[in-house]
Formats: C-alpha cells, sequence, structure tokens
C-alpha cells in the first residue's frame, strides 16, 4: 500500500516531466538503448497482467472437480481452482478493509479539520472521533506565498557564514586550550616524575603509602624504636605547578641535639646546628633531611635521658629537659659542664664551627660521638635481628639501656685530666727554663688505642668504648751530656673507671720504676720531686768531688777530708709556687715566676752554692 499523505495544493500549475527524466526511468526498467523491448515481449507481459479469460469462468464445476491434480497450477498467473479463488477472494476484501478504514480515517481528518469553519461537517464525523476528540480543535491557516527578497537572503547568508566561523573559531579556541591544558598536564607530570626520580636517586626510599593510594618518602631508620619508626614515612603531595611537597607538619619544624659547654657559667663553646630558613616553601630534599635528622636526634635524647637516670652517682643531671655532664673529678671545681638538649632548628642561626675554639671542637666531638654510638646501636640490632633467633622463653626480654653518656663522660673525663697535666707541665717548663736548662716536652694528647685499626664506623664505637690512654714526655740534657734524662706520664682512663669519676696517672723514672696515682695533685708533687732528683743527679756527675745523691730527697752531700762539717745541696721544684731553688748552708739561689731571679743560670749557681 502506498502510504497516504497530505500536501497543500500547488499554487503553480505542475510541470511536466523532463524527457532525461523520463529516458533514465525506461532505460532502468527496460534496459539500455531499449534492446529487451520487442513486441514478443510487450505481448507476453500483457498476457500476464490480463484478466482471466470467460472460457475460465465459465467453466463447469464438475469438469474442474475431474481434472487431475496434476493440472491444477495457475496458468499466465490466473487462479484455475476454487481454493485459489476463494483465497484471492478472500485477500481482495482484506485489501479492500484496509482501504476503506484509510479512507474513513481521512474522512475523519478532514471532517475535523473542517468543523471548525463548517459546522455541517461534523455530520461525516465517526462517533468514536466525537466521543474522543471534540469538534474544532484542529485549525489551519492559509499562508500566501511571500516574495523573494534578495537582499534579506543575502543577509542571512552573510548571518550563517558569520555564524559558521563564530562557532568554528570557538571549535578551534577549545581545540588550542585543550592543547594548553594537556602540555601543562604533561609538563607538571614531568616535572612530578623528575623529583621522583630525583629523590630515589639520592637514596631516599619512595614507596606507597599503606591504606592509600599516594606515594610516599621514608626517610627514618628501620631498626629505631617503634614510636620513631612509625613517624619515618610522609607522604608526598602533588602542587598544582607540578613540584612535590612533603606532607603538611613533616620537616617543618625540625629539631637537633645542641651540645654547650659552659664555663663559670658562661657559655664558651657550642656544636654546630644546620641553620632552617624562615621561607615555609624550603625544598623538598631539605624537608626530608631535616625530617630525618630531627627524628634520629629525638631517639637519641630519648636514649641519653633513660641513660640519665642510672647515671647520677657519676654527676650526671637533668634540669628540666637539659642533661648535664660533669667534666672536673670530684674533688675539683666542678666550674665546667657540658649541657645536652633538643632545640628547634629554627631557632639556630647555623654558625660554623670554629676550629680555634677548643670548647667548640669539643662540643662537636661530642655530638658526633653521641650520633655515631646510636648509629652503631641501630646496626648491632640489625646484626642481632637477621641471626637465629632466641629459644622462647616465659619472660620477655627486657630492652637494655643504650650506653652513649658513659663514653662522652669518661672522654670528658679523660680530657680533663689531659688539661690538668698539660698545665701542670708548662708551669714545670716554665720554672725549668728559667734556670736556663735545656728542657724538651711533648704534652700529653688524646689519642685513639694505637691497637685499634679504624678502617670504619664500627671500629671507631669499638674504640670510644676502650680505654682512653694519652702520654706526655719531659726530658733534660745537661750542659756537655749526650744522654738524655726523661720523665713519662701515662694517663689512663675506661669506662670501669669512671665509677669513682677519676683517671689513673701513671710515672715513668729513668730508673724503670713506675708510680700509680689517682689526684693531679700528688702527680704534680711527685714529678715536681722527680724533676729535682734528675737535676741534682746532673749537678752531682759534673762536680769534681764526688758527691752523693740522695734521690728520694734531691740532696747532694759531700764530707771533705779533715773536715767534720759536711756539705749539702738541696734542689727544689715547686710547680704550684712557680718556684726552683738550689741552695746549700752558705748559699741560696732561686728562680721564680716573675722574680728577678739571682742572674746566673743554674749550672752556674753550682759553682756558688757548692
Amino acid at each position: 500500500m502506498v502510504p497516504l499523505s497530505f500536501q497543500p495544493w500547488p499554487l503553480d500549475k505542475p510541470q511536466p516531466p523532463n524527457i532525461i527524466d523520463v529516458l533514465t526511468r525506461v532505460q532502468a526498467e527496460r534496459g539500455q538503448l531499449f534492446r529487451n523491448i520487442t513486441e514478443a515481449s510487450l505481448a507476453e507481459e500483457i498476457a500476464a497482467d490480463g484478466a482471466l479469460s470467460p472460457s475460465q469462468n465459465t467453466s463447469s464445476d464438475g469438469e474442474q472437480d475431474d481434472e487431475p491434480a496434476d493440472n491444477q497450477h495457475p496458468k499466465d498467473g490466473q487462479p484455475v481452482s476454487r481454493e485459489q479463488l476463494q483465497r484471492a477472494k478472500l485477500e481482495m476484501l482484506q485489501q479492500v478493509g484496509v482501504a476503506h478504514n484509510e479512507v474513513m480515517m481521512a474522512l475523519d481528518f478532514v471532517a475535523l479539520l473542517e468543523s471548525e469553519h463548517a459546522p455541517q461537517a461534523q455530520n461525516s464525523m465517526s462517533q468514536a472521533l466525537k466521543d474522543g476528540v471534540p469538534p474544532k480543535t484542529l485549525g489551519t491557516d492559509v499562508w500566501a506565498r511571500m516574495p523573494a527578497d534578495e537582499a534579506r537572503r543575502t543577509q542571512d547568508q552573510v548571518l550563517a557564514r558569520n555564524v559558521k566561523m563564530r562557532s568554528l573559531q570557538r571549535s578551534a579556541d577549545d581545540i588550542l586550550g585543550a592543547a594548553r591544558r594537556l602540555e601543562d598536564n604533561v609538563r607538571r607530570e614531568t616535572q612530578f616524575w623528575d623529583q621522583m626520580l630525583s629523590i630515589s636517586g639520592k637514596g631516599w626510599s619512595v614507596c606507597r603509602v599503606p591504606r592509600s593510594k599516594r606515594l610516599g618518602v621514608r626517610y627514618g631508620f628501620s631498626e629505631s624504636a617503634g614510636e620513631f619508626s612509625s613517624r619515618s614515612l610522609a607522604a608526598l603531595h602533588s602542587n598544582a605547578d607540578g613540584s612535590i611537597s612533603l606532607e603538611r607538619g613533616f620537616g617543618s619544624k625540625p629539631r637537633g641535639l645542641r651540645v654547650t659547654v659552659v664555663r663559670n657559667g658562661n657559655v664558651t663553646g657550642r656544636s654546630y646546628l644546620p641553620a632552617v630558613s624562615d621561607d615555609s616553601e624550603t625544598t623538598l630534599e631539605a624537608r626530608i633531611r631535616h625530617a630525618r635528622d630531627s627524628i634520629f636526634d629525638e631517639e637519641l635524647f630519648r636514649e641519653m635521658t633513660r641513660e640519665c637516670r642510672a647515671m647520677v652517682s657519676l654527676g650526671v643531671t637533668m634540669r628540666g629537659q637539659t642533661i648535664r655532664l660533669p667534666t672536673a673529678t670530684m674533688n675539683e671545681s666542678a666550674s665546667t659542664e657540658v649541657h645536652l638538649d633538643l632545640v628547634p632548628l629554627e631557632q639556630e642561626t647555623g654558625v660554623e664551627v670554629n676550629a680555634s675554639n677548643p670548647d667548640d671542637a669539643t662540643a662537636q666531638a661530642l655530638a658526633l660521638g653521641s650520633r655515631l654510638i646510636l648509629s652503631q646501636a641501630h646496626r648491632d640490632k640489625l646484626k642481632r635481628r637477621s641471626e637465629f633467633p632466641a629459644p622462647m622463653a616465659e619472660r620477655a626480654e627486657e630492652k637494655p639501656v643504650m650506653s652513649i653518656l658513659k663514653p662522652l663522660t669518661s672522654f670528658l673525663l679523660h680530657k680533663s685530666s689531659l688539661d690538668a697535666v698539660n698545665a701542670y707541665i708548662t708551669k714545670a717548663t716554665e720554672i725549668i727554663k728559667l734556670g736556663k736548662i735545656d728542657i724538651t716536652v711533648s704534652q700529653a694528647a688524646f689519642q685513639l688505642p694505637e691497637s685499634a685499626q679504624i678502617t670504619n664506623a664500627e671500629e671507631l664505637v669499638t674504640a670510644l668504648n676502650t680505654t682512653f690512654a694519652s702520654t706526655a714526655r719531659i726530658e733534660l740534657k745537661p750542659p756537655a751530656s749526650e744522654i738524655a734524662t726523661a720523665l713519662t706520664i701515662d694517663v689512663e682512663t675506661s669506662l670501669a673507671q669512671t665509677q669513682s669519676m677519676s683517671s689513673t696517672f701513671t710515672l715513668h723514672v729513668p730508673d724503670q720504676r713506675y708510680l700509680h696515682f689517682d689526684t693531679i695533685e700528688d702527680l704534680a708533687e711527685t714529678t715536681d720531686a722527680a724533676l729535682a732528683s734528675l737535676l741534682a743527679a746532673a749537678l752531682g756527675s759534673r762536680a769534681e768531688q764526688n758527691w752523693d745523691l740522695d734521690p728520694r730527697e734531691a740532696v747532694l752531700s759531700f764530707e771533705p777530708d779533715g773536715r767534720d762539717e759536711k756539705q749539702l745541696v738541696w734542689i727544689v721544684v715547686d710547680s704550684g709556687a712557680g718556684r726552683l731553688v738550689l741552695m746549700s748552708k752558705k748559699e741560696k739561689l732561686l728562680w721564680e715566676v716573675g722574680g728577678e731571679g739571682p742572674g746566673v743560670g743554674f749550672w752556674k749557681g753550682w759553682e756558688k752554692v757548692a
């Protein structure tokens, strides 16, 4: 069925089809150049499309029933049996019914359309349409065709072209904007991953933050205590410009261990702490490094605080948040202290250590030594974890207290002892030189044990936990003598000896004897006597007579023949008073620091005294 459509009546007379269209249609239906059109083909086409002949319609039913089944087939497209005729009739009635329905629907539509202007058109409407749609609800209007306006048409074309150009321009701008955004994204991603690779290339461990999709950096130490190990991971944030920032709060307020040397209430030395810029936008690597150093120093100070409670008997105290280490023995004036505290780095200026100031060097050495000991404790803990575990026990293994302050206290005690010995040697040398005596001095200096071949930090820490030993030497060379006599002073300080806060002093004299002392006063008194004895022995070897020597009292005695009175010569070296005395019963020569002196040297004075 051809679909039914309604179109307005054409205002102009329809034009006949063009001959070219007709020829094109014929060529499509009949073939090119009409070669398939013949008289026979046209006759067959007319016969196939014609109606049934009268002879076929008037044939009796009996004859049709008597015909065999092989002959009951359509000839030239026409039915030849009653059943075929009935099927064709039924099909025709169905088509007629459909056409009738279409026509009635068209009639209802036209009647409904005309009901607005012609009320009598309602009589042509079906009852179903009247029940469903009220009359006069559909209207029409006839518009006259407007004359063509070339100016308006040109203007519309210009407007259309402008709209199209504007749309194209907007599309181009959107594409350029997308390209810029893509370029920015690529730049940010490139900068982000470049910084990630830079961090990873410098040794920082970059990993995924647990229970999160973000990346983080692990800057702590795996062998730290649990409360510090859990704080050793910080997330990395990507900023709008592509840079990376550490999670807020990490590395922004770092703290560090500060060692301060205080003498008589005045600060004379301080360890170095790096300065932190006031600008909150510091570099990423600096913030990570500050966060790592801060958490390390916090653990170090916590361990020293725990150890401080067990070292009260050694003079180690804690006031507020400051640990105080004594540097003098119990019987000396405790005018010098070492303070250890944890301070924010933003309070420091980052001034470098003054190498010419011994107190600055001492403070820096204590800070570095304490950090080395904690690092070695981490390595020992890792080594223990890599070994076979101990058998399971009912009691939990107690965490031992790290020994950090004890080596530092031993070092300070040893250094204090060295300072005292060197101060005595300086005084004694000054006194001996007043008498114009040739003397060579080698002061005691801090040195690691000779047996330790230090090649790494582990061996250095092991050496710090052993006995500290230093040696000082005093040589006297009399005139016209090729052999020099010497005194050697050994200073030893061990961790066991720090229970009594004292060092051991050993004096070696030329006769292969050695004496032990616990205080610097006893050492100084005995060394003065030993120097006096050496001077007395040198004088006796220069004398023409055979003088007898009492080395304990540093006295020369001579008893002349035929005389009852014995000649005696005393030599006194008093470093505390700063005096060198050469006297007999008839003459006394005194060389004193700050005094005028006798005007002659010690060796020339022998002639006056003897």
